[in-house]
């Protein structure tokens, strides 16, 4: 992060934290390879997933259905256009670099972590921490995440923005007025999209969804600190977390937003 320059764009900043293929590191053996050159940056360029049975079931049920049709990835576009401008301000850059500071041992004896799970982390803090009230919180954590494993993203972000969207709505009505709604919501839809990023199966988004679930965190009073860059990379970094945990078989709940204990009952007032 010292080598940085002042006025470091996205490029910069991700490629000083993203190792290469195979490097060791924070989830840095799972990294997803870039589309062909010209080919299409579009729900059309991912393998198509059988719909999960039944479609209208639970609310995460209807998420894993996301996966088998994504929707038109033109959000996805406007989504992605403003995180990197957001990750490319000077705000954003002197956000990640107080947050890697932070991050680095005291003692300087061991190398800063890397992997797309840490590069999710400070871009979604970078994102959020520059000024721009437009942005949309969820659009900025599920970019994050998805941007953190390749660069042929559309189609998981399309996704992942549904996703939040759909917890958000289940959130919206019951959830106390303390939990950043946002926040929550978008940690479950950029788990999906780091999990279509990985192309897990069925089963493991299932499971990547829990493990998400189970980390879901967020307070609207840390809005407007520090805290509040801090909490929703945080919710980028534990969704491509999970996918990675999922990917080598960690289980989640089957029933994480619905369920008697899921997210939903327990954010009630």
């Amino acid at each position: 992060v010292n080598g940085l320059p002042a006025a470091a764009d996205v490029s910069g900043l991700l490629a000083a934290l993203c190792p290469p293929v195979g490097a060791p590191g924070l989830g840095g053996v799972h990294r997803v390879q870039s589309a062909p050159q010209g080919a299409p940056n579009d729900a059309a360029s991912h393998h198509r997933r059988p719909a999960p049975t039944p479609v209208e079931g639970s609310a995460t049920d209807r998420i894993l259905a996301l996966a088998a049709d994504p929707a038109s990835t033109l959000p996805a576009v406007k989504a992605l256009a403003r995180f990197t401008s957001a990750v490319t301000r000077q705000q954003g850059i002197d956000a990640a670099r107080t947050l890697l500071s932070a991050l680095r041992p005291p003692d300087g004896s061991a190398a800063l972590p890397s992997g797309p799970a840490l590069t999710a982390w400070v871009t979604g803090a970078a994102a959020i921490a520059a000024p721009a009230p437009d942005d949309p919180t969820a659009a900025m954590v599920v970019c994050a995440a998805a941007r953190a494993l390749g660069d042929d993203c559309l189609a998981a972000i399309a996704a992942g923005l549904q996703g939040a969207a759909l917890v958000e709505s289940g959130l919206n009505a019951d959830a106390s007025p303390g939990w950043s709604v946002q926040v929550v919501s978008a940690a479950i839809g950029a788990g999906l999209a780091a999990g279509l990023m990985l192309g897990l199966p069925e089963a493991e988004l299932r499971n990547a969804l829990g493990i998400c679930a189970t980390q879901a965190a967020g307070l609207r009073a840390a809005a407007e600190t520090d805290a509040g860059p801090l909490q929703a990379g945080k919710a980028a970094f534990n969704a491509v977390e999970a996918a990675l945990l999922a990917s080598e078989g960690f289980t989640g709940g089957a029933e994480p937003l619905d369920g008697r204990r899921g997210l939903f009952a327990l954010f009630r007032s």
